[in-house]
């Protein structure tokens, strides 16, 4: 909050140097400042004139800065004698514990710099270096792009990171005697060893053995990392891209050799991987060959650890999880995107510094900014589902997810909890696509000479909706495996429930009793229901009795191919309604419900699902296991029936 109402009066009252960026919120922070060096560095070049520049790097920058600077600094910028007076005591109780072996050793105060970690003390600190802009600037030494203009660049800051500039060599030994004068003020020191001055004359970099203040002049070949990015007359971006390129290739796989779940990886190679790229977006020129490279080889690192299927749709691999995707980020429309969001900063800004940049930048950095028409193709994410609805094999997912029964929110939800392991994700996903090689796929879209016949029942057409769903002889096998493990979830959580079983076993190691009975409830498994009238459907799964409502529940699960889940769920409650009639006959009750639970092969599910959850006093939690369960047991059929 005191960070806030700082910033906030700073800010009205225009006391941030407009040179800083550093913890400013409305700025591009280290980017701006590296696009406003390229443009110098390379309007010098081409114009061949002389520039003099220095890099200045502070001694143990954090730690040295006084605290009675830092207080100083509050009257200066009239911040509330409030806030001065709980800082000033704040800043009494600073502490710091040396540990050895998890063991404390020593407590001492902190006497001098700030205290690292909480969100005031970076601001604080730009505060307290801010005087140094205006000292600057008053030197009238700068490097001016435009030539005979009257405002130019004297520094770049970036938090503690200072880059001077001047037109001669007078003039930049005057801007490091102000810098050195104010830095010996408050007691902060160069650090000589990291400091470096380039002499351009002509347009080339000179080596010269003159150095002022013990600074070393950088050789022509020489280059120096200013704001991360290695410089020297400019960026070497063949050499950068390359390491940017090395170093992000390596991170996917080590992720992928982690135990991370499917949502939890594509989050980290979102947060940890592409980051290593996305920080030279705007800085360096990347070409669309070298991004389309990078999202290839990104992909193909997921093939290789299974994760993707070599033929699945590479829209879904970019889409939001929330739309049906993997939430994978395009590295091309990252990049691209924020090449934009720049350049439109830079041409919205009204300062004559900037856009004396922008006038100038003629091709010297990606954004091009002097061109008045550039456009940035970047696929959105509705072109994406919408090329991935139009695919003849891959479309045919998102438009079952369409249909007006289905409840598309609940059919996805496997991937937004994405509990699921990377390489079983990616294979629910190529079963959902329709690329599985089977004899069908193998004979009408690769081409080959193959006989389409299931190779278990030796029926014509052996599509991937045969094989999950249709193969007569996995019928009493694979599909009542997985017909059972969805009704195994829901006969644990009603004997739960009803207090039937005192604890619940995971489904997999739970084996239901035939019959269940308390002086409240009645539970039956897969038992045939004796009638006094012939009932042609007298076994339904589950049969639930509330002896003391006097109600009951007829439970019948079923797992068919998507395009039929609504007729097999109108067919479950056709077929027992005659049973319903004699159970309540027979048990005297006063209704007997019939609830369907219908999950397709491939986890879609239909808009009563949660209705008739509801109906069972179950909490609509109970979606995600029973999807869960299917897609495990679809995935290790399919997987089994294809090693044949």
């Amino acid at each position: 909050m005191v960070n806030d109402k700082i910033y906030q009066h700073c800010e009205s009252n225009n006391i941030f140097a407009f040179e800083q960026k550093g913890c400013i919120r409305k700025a591009m922070g280290c980017k701006e400042q590296l696009l406003i060096d390229s443009v110098i560095m390379k309007k010098a070049q081409a114009q061949k004139r002389n520039l003099h520049t220095c890099y200045i790097d502070y001694s143990k920058t954090f730690d040295s800065i006084p605290h009675n600077w830092l207080l100083k600094i509050l009257d200066i910028y009239k911040i509330s004698d409030n806030v001065k007076a709980m800082l000033t005591y704040i800043m009494k109780l600073w502490r710091i514990t040396l540990k050895l072996n998890n063991k404390n050793i020593r407590k001492g105060d902190i006497r001098c710099g700030i205290y690292q970690g909480d969100s005031l003390s970076p601001m604080w600190f730009c505060l307290a270096l801010n005087p140094l802009s205006q000292l600057l600037n008053n030197t009238n030494a700068c490097f001016r792009i435009k030539m005979r203009d009257r405002t130019g660049y004297s520094h770049l800051p970036y938090v503690d990171d200072l880059k001077l500039y001047a037109e001669s060599k007078q003039q930049l030994e005057s801007l490091l005697t102000v810098t050195q004068q104010f830095s010996d003020d408050i007691k902060m020191n160069f650090g000589l060893d990291k400091c470096a001055t380039i002499e351009i004359k002509k347009g080339h970099v000179v080596k010269t053995e003159e150095n002022f203040m013990n600074i070393p002049c950088l050789e022509p070949d020489d280059t120096y990392k200013y704001l991360g990015i290695q410089q020297n007359l400019g960026i070497p971006h063949t050499n950068l891209k390359k390491e940017a390129m090395e170093k992000y290739k390596s991170r996917p796989t080590k992720l992928l050799n982690t135990k991370l779940n499917s949502k939890n990886l594509t989050r980290a190679i979102n947060c940890w991987a592409i980051p290593t790229l996305s920080y030279s977006f705007g800085i360096l020129k990347w070409s669309d060959t070298d991004l389309d490279e990078l999202d290839k080889t990104t992909r193909r690192t997921l093939t290789k650890f299974r994760c993707l299927h070599p033929n699945s749709s590479i829209q879904r691999l970019y889409i939001p999880r929330s739309e049906g995707g993997r939430g994978l980020l395009n590295i091309k429309s990252l990049c691209k995107s924020q090449e934009r969001k720049m350049r439109e900063y830079f041409l919205q800004h009204t300062h004559p510094n900037i856009q004396t940049v922008v006038e100038h930048d003629q091709a010297y950095t990606p954004l091009n900014l002097a061109s008045p028409q550039l456009e940035f193709q970047i696929e959105s994410h509705s072109s994406r589902i919408n090329n991935w609805e139009e695919k003849i094999l891959h479309g045919k997912y998102p438009l079952q997810l369409a249909a007006a029964h289905i409840d598309k929110t609940t059919s996805i939800s496997f991937l937004k909890y994405g509990n699921l392991h990377p390489e079983t994700e990616g294979f629910m996903l190529a079963i959902q696509d329709r690329i599985m090689r089977t004899r069908n796929y193998e004979k009408h879209i690769l081409k080959t000479d193959t006989i389409d016949v299931c190779r278990k029942c030796a029926k014509p057409g052996e599509t991937i909706e045969h094989i999950t769903g249709a193969c007569s002889a996995l019928a009493d096998t694979d599909y009542l495996c997985r017909h059972n493990q969805v009704a195994k979830i829901i006969h644990s959580h009603l004997a739960l429930r009803c207090k039937l079983i005192k604890s619940s076993l995971p489904y997999y190691k739970y084996t239901p009793d035939a019959v269940l009975e308390s002086d409240q409830h009645l539970l039956y498994w897969d038992r045939p229901i004796i009638t006094d009238k012939t009932v042609d459907y007298n076994r339904p799964d589950i049969l639930l009795i509330n002896k003391s409502e006097k109600v009951a529940w007829i439970i019948d699960i079923g797992i068919p191919l998507t395009h039929n889940i609504f007729k097999t769920e109108q067919e479950k409650c056709r077929k027992y309604i005659n049973l319903a009639i004699e159970v309540k006959r027979i048990w005297n009750l006063k209704k007997v419900s019939i609830v369907p639970v219908i999950i397709s092969t491939e986890g879609v599910c239909t808009t009563n699902l949660s209705p008739n959850l509801a109906k069972l006093e179950l909490q609509k939690g109970l979606r995600y296991p029973m999807q869960k369960a299917v897609i495990l047991q679809t995935c290790h059929l399919v997987r089994k029936f294809l090693s044949i």
